[in-house]
């Protein structure tokens, strides 16, 4: 009711594995509800949910729930989440509590739908992220973590021993100002910037799918490749294109205040079906 909280001060680290499995249910690994305070969850280790479904269950791989006080994720490690089965629901991060304003990747983040060996009705979905609920802007930063130890072996401590972070799924905002930073790796999944500014950046990375822009546009696309339509609508600002990126797909803007900029790069414009 409201009359007692959980805190946790300094928040939470996972280094090992969290996993929930269900078979024609919903399966959720970490689930944070109402009066729970956080802060920050710094996730190093796996955190995977995984639902076997022929009747659309769900996998939430981290449930973020109304009421919940959680301003920063960090992940290093592995955040997961698998619809065995074309119909179900797959989402790795789930934020419903309109306070995450940060998201830091150095690792994985993973939504999936995998054949069951049935026939794809093609009803399920596989969201990364999803934020649109959220009413407060958030900034989603992925890049590559700094190596410390010589993981691999070779006697030398370089890029070789960390991982190359990705995002595979759908990302999804709401309707504040949101940044989306893809400095290393690559993300594979459309993304939507729902209404509010829209801050898109993809420097030395791949981007594979869609992306939706909200009510104003500031991209940039450096030494990049990007494959996928771009839907600015009636959005005025900016996307520059320069240094030696490679673009394939679309542009779609119905508007006049946008400006483009191409610079040293090249750019196919798909032929339309």
């Amino acid at each position: 009711d409201g009359s007692a909280s959980v805190t946790i001060d300094g928040g939470i680290l996972n280094s090992g594995t969290i996993q929930a499995t269900a078979y024609e249910a919903d399966a959720v690994s970490v689930d944070l509800g109402p009066y729970v305070n956080i802060g920050t969850l710094d996730n190093s280790g796996t955190i995977s949910a995984t639902t076997y479904t022929l009747s659309g269950n769900s996998a939430t791989a981290l449930n973020i729930g109304a009421g919940t006080t959680l301003d920063t994720l960090i992940n290093s490690g592995s955040i997961v989440a698998k619809s065995n089965g074309y119909g179900g629901v797959a989402t790795a991060v789930l934020g419903n509590s309109d306070t995450l304003a940060s998201i830091e990747n150095t690792g994985t983040i993973t939504a999936a739908l995998v054949s069951d060996g049935r026939e794809d009705l093609g009803t399920g979905t596989a969201i990364a992220i999803d934020l649109s609920t959220q009413t407060i802007g958030t900034t989603l930063i992925q890049y590559q973590r700094t190596p410390v130890e010589d993981t691999n072996g070779d006697d030398e401590i370089d890029e070789d021993d960390v991982v190359s972070p990705y995002i595979i799924g759908d990302v999804v905002f709401g309707t504040g100002d949101d940044t989306f930073r893809i400095l290393d790796g690559y993300v594979s999944g459309d993304t939507d910037f729902g209404a509010g500014g829209s801050v898109f950046e993809v420097a030395d990375a791949i981007y594979y799918g869609d992306i939706t822009f909200g009510d104003t546009v500031d991209g940039t696309l450096s030494n990049s490749t990007l494959e996928g339509d771009l839907y600015f609508g009636t959005a005025s600002g900016t996307f520059s294109i320069s240094d030696e990126s490679d673009v394939e797909g679309n542009f779609f803007s119905t508007g006049s205040a946008l400006s483009l900029l191409i610079a040293d790069s090249e750019v196919a414009f798909s032929e339309e079906t």
